[in-house]
């Protein structure tokens, strides 16, 4: 029983969940006035970002949106390197707000600053690497027509390179399944570089929070509004540059998730979550799943003197091995579909695993990191 029950969990998880979502969405519904007309403020939290804060400025100066419907907000947050000074350039365009934190505080209290500045009926929030479509706003925007809706996530495109990709396809998935959700009722989170929200909605979040993009779209969720996924809001991001960087960013959100869970047990209620079917699915098997991957393989062993089980072990083993060939091949700059997806599968589960046991054991303390 032992054995199903997990087999169960790690098949429900990758695939069952998103087949099912996939049934439960139903048509996108048009939008009845494309064309808004809010105010909107554009907040920008960074640390350390001398190499990208010019060109991130660049590119929302250069948004198609009305001038004075746009107003954006920059908060260094303690910066060391030349980002305070780069920032100047900008201090006298008449919609530009510039402020620093005394020190390094984190994303999180970096947010909190610029809300407690942000006076439009929307703020949209971003990240310094990415760029834009130059539509992006007012493709977000045009969804607050629908008074039910309170946030709205765009399509993180990362850009093709030569490298193979080192999150084996994964995040192709990922938006997927949030179209889906977003389709059905609600996405469980957002991409925190491309999304947009109703300031009256937004409350001040944890100093020490990880996850912003979970934690705010969850109590808009909560205040009985929708989250929706835009398509055709189209942000630009490279890939990481190493499986090492994509590592650590999968540990630090998957830690990020059961820090979200201890610090707002909210979500896990069936009252006050109304879509609590979609972040058990989606946030809280994923955690679990690695952990019943492991199951699966402890029981196969011993109960190999059973051929249906012993083909099991040696199966997961071939799996195994494939993932492994995965991470060479992807040393080697070479991209095999099913390898790297088994890599890219094995990376998701070590990291699941490595940022339970940092949460568990209060290792996860970092304020800034790519994500």
């Amino acid at each position: 029983m032992l054995f199903l029950a997990a087999v169960a969990l790690v098949v429900y998880t990758f695939i069952g969940y998103p087949l099912i979502i996939a049934q439960y969405a139903g048509p996108e519904r048009p939008l009845t006035t494309p064309d808004a007309d809010f105010a909107v403020t554009v907040i920008i939290a960074v640390y350390n970002g001398a190499a990208s804060i010019e060109r991130r400025m660049s590119d929302l100066l250069a948004q198609d949106y009305a001038p004075d419907r746009l107003s954006i907000i920059v908060v260094d947050d303690g910066s060391t390197d030349a980002t305070w000074a780069l920032l100047q350039q900008y201090a006298e365009v008449p919609n530009v707000q510039l402020l620093r934190a005394e020190r390094n505080a984190g994303k999180a209290a970096a947010l909190n600053l610029a809300l407690a500045h942000a006076k439009t009926e929307i703020v949209f929030m971003t990240d310094v690497r990415q760029t834009f479509e130059a539509d992006v706003l007012k493709r977000l925007t045009a969804h607050f027509t629908d008074p039910g809706v309170g946030a709205v996530t765009g399509n993180l495109v990362f850009r093709d390179g030569e490298d193979a990709d080192p999150q084996g396809g994964y995040w192709d998935l990922e938006k997927s399944i949030r179209e889906n959700e977003s389709r059905y009722r609600s996405t469980v989170g957002v991409t925190g570089a491309i999304y947009a929200a109703r300031r009256e909605l937004i409350e001040p979040v944890p100093a020490d929070l990880i996850l912003d993009d979970v934690l705010i779209p969850m109590r808009i969720v909560r205040q009985g509004y929708r989250v929706k996924f835009e398509a055709n809001a189209i942000a630009y991001d490279d890939k990481s540059k190493s499986l090492s960087e994509e590592y650590h960013r999968k540990v630090r959100t998957l830690a990020g998730n059961w820090q979200l869970i201890a610090q707002s047990p909210w979500l896990l209620s069936r009252r006050q979550n109304p879509i609590l079917f979609e972040f058990l699915s989606h946030k809280v098997l994923r955690l679990l799943a690695p952990w019943a991957l492991i199951v699966t393989m402890i029981c196969a062993w011993l109960l190999s003197d059973i051929p249906l089980f012993m083909g099991i072990f040696w199966l997961q083993l071939a799996l195994i091995g494939l993932a492994g060939i995965g991470f060479l091949t992807y040393a080697l700059r070479i991209e095999i579909p099913l390898v790297s997806q088994l890599m890219g599968f094995a990376l998701l589960n070590a990291a699941a695993i490595v940022g339970t046991l940092k949460f568990l054991f209060g290792r996860q303390r970092d304020l800034w990191k790519t994500h």
